[in-house]
């Protein structure tokens, strides 16, 4: 019987796809690490001070803390809360400043503090960072030092005035580039909203009115025009509580802010 020859195994119909998909995939997979690598050497120089771009084109978000009346303990954890999730919220190189209300210029400078937000490791790419060590450097450089500086204004004293008009534009003095700045800025204010001071005082029965008529208004500047202004609002005076949302609403047009928003920090 003739023995059969054998068939000549024939390439596989599907090699030339196969080969086109492996290249398309190495094609990709260069594109990618030569976009992060390209993202990255087109991000801002950065200050080793502050963490913040040496441009000076950062967001902003400038926090007021005013303990200068009683607080409960709910009260406080709830303002801690809410702050902490603004700067979670807040966009990578927003520029985070925190300053206190207090008539004590000491005490005032001691808690004024300011930084920038950096990457995280999830930000950045594997490609070219190592996200490990990223990380490690969000926590020790800005996480820690952020909690620790909101730590010492939540403990704060209480003091026997409450300049909350003269601090809040102080504020805005004392943060690199925010008065002059274009890129989006938010004032926090955690705050009862009973401004007690020579200039102005509901304590002494003083309103709108009275503060147009001792020339307040002309004292005033433009460093918040177009921001926006947040507040933690600690409940107190329900006796004047007219009076003071009226004086802040007018106050807060008279500035230039753009939207105002208020929260509670109830604690019954």
């Amino acid at each position: 019987m003739a023995r059969r020859k054998k068939r000549r195994r024939g390439s596989s119909p599907l090699a030339p796809i196969a080969a086109v998909l492996g290249i398309g995939l190495v094609a990709a997979a260069m594109a990618g690490t030569y976009y992060f690598a390209y993202r990255d050497t087109q991000k801002p120089a950065v200050s080793e001070i502050d963490l913040c771009p040496v441009d000076g084109h950062e967001p902003h978000l400038a926090i007021l803390v005013d303990t200068t009346d009683p607080m409960t303990l709910t009260q406080l954890e709830l303002a801690r809360q809410h702050i902490e999730d603004k700067i979670d919220d807040a966009a990578i190189e927003t520029r985070i400043s925190f300053a206190t209300v207090d008539p004590d210029g000491s005490i005032r400078q001691d808690n004024f503090f300011s930084m920038c937000k950096p990457e995280t490791g999830a930000d950045v790419s594997i490609l070219t960072q190592n996200p490990r060590l990223v990380e490690e450097r969000f926590q020790s450089e800005f996480a820690e030092p952020i909690h620790a500086a909101l730590d010492q204004l939540l403990r704060v004293p209480e003091a026997s005035s409450s300049p909350i008009m003269e601090a809040t534009q102080e504020l805005a003095a004392r943060i690199p580039g925010f008065a002059v700045s274009d890129a989006p800025r938010e004032l926090l204010i955690m705050s009862d909203l009973v401004q007690h001071s020579e200039v102005f005082s509901f304590i002494r029965g003083d309103d709108w009115q009275s503060f147009v008529k001792s020339g307040g208004p002309t004292r005033f500047g433009s460093a918040y025009k177009g921001a926006t202004v947040s507040v933690l609002r600690v409940p107190r005076m329900p006796d004047r509580a007219a009076a003071i949302d009226d004086f802040w609403v007018r106050y807060f047009d008279a500035q230039g802010f753009d939207r105002v928003r208020v929260t509670q920090l109830g604690d019954l």
